[in-house]
């Protein structure tokens, strides 16, 4: 058998990957099982994971074996292009939540503007009475 150098190894497998998107993607479309109960069903072995790892020291480990170095390579040569790209994805989510952060903002000032605010027994009535608003338009006011 041929012995394959390490940069040949590398390159080989940088080929398959490039190549593998749409298999990739078709993978995810169409799982054999679902993602989201397979990951649940194993919370427990996830739990059991991260107490090892914390036990062993393993976070630590990895963050000096990797150092500055490495990170702020990867950081800058592949996060940022991530993180620009991203940015329209991101937007369309942030939207949705600011436009609860409006609402229930909205909410507490419709609560609190028309109550009496000499005292501060009233000052607390409002601020309190603007906390249930804030609560109820999460939805966390059941």
């Amino acid at each position: 058998m041929a012995k394959k150098t390490a940069d040949q190894i590398a390159a080989k497998y940088q080929r398959g990957v490039a190549g593998a998107g749409q298999d990739y993607a078709n993978g995810v479309q169409n799982p054999s099982r679902s993602w989201a109960q397979a990951t649940a069903a194993g919370s427990a072995r996830w739990a059991q994971g991260i107490q090892a790892a914390i036990a062993n020291g393993a976070f630590q480990k990895g963050v000096s074996a990797a150092g500055d170095a490495k990170w702020q390579n990867a950081a800058v040569n592949k996060g940022a292009n991530h993180y620009t790209a991203a940015a329209a994805d991101a937007a369309n989510a942030y939207a949705g939540v600011a436009g609860k952060i409006m609402a229930a903002a909205q909410a507490a000032q419709s609560a609190a503007t028309a109550m009496p605010n000499a005292t501060l027994d009233q000052r607390l009535a409002r601020a309190t009475a603007a906390m249930r608003a804030i609560s109820q338009a999460w939805g966390k006011g059941k």
